[in-house]
């Protein structure tokens, strides 16, 4: 019985900090991010942190509705209005700015923080 009240508070605590801090998993799909993420691996977000160059983000790209992680390599700032240019570390394999353009900061979900690799698939 204590073993189950130990899981559930932790299970609680777990979904709290996920609330409170705005972060969020996502489980990634896909070989555009090889050999940085694999199809399959998991990556935690935070959705308050400020983006950089460089960073690795979750996004709603301008031609879809499903959630891609792709990497920042331009930001473009106009009469405060932020651009970002998000590209795939696998640009062979990678639908990203180049085909679709510049990312508005509104449908960056958030920066990856965290990833766990999973088993050789």
């Amino acid at each position: 019985m204590k073993v189950l009240l130990l899981i559930c508070s932790l299970v609680i605590i777990t979904i709290w900090l996920l609330w409170e801090f705005k972060w969020e998993a996502i489980r990634v799909s896909g070989i555009s991010m090889l050999p940085t993420l694999k199809n399959g691996d998991f990556v935690l977000i935070d959705k308050r942190a400020k983006l950089r160059l460089g960073d690795i983000v979750v996004l709603t790209p301008p031609d879809s509705t499903y959630l891609v992680v792709k990497r920042i390599t331009k930001i473009q700032t106009e009469v405060n209005h932020t651009l970002y240019w998000v590209v795939g570390d696998n640009r062979n394999h990678s639908h990203d700015s180049r085909d679709y353009g510049w990312v508005e900061e509104a449908k960056i979900e958030g920066r990856v923080i965290k990833s766990w690799k999973t088993k050789k698939q």
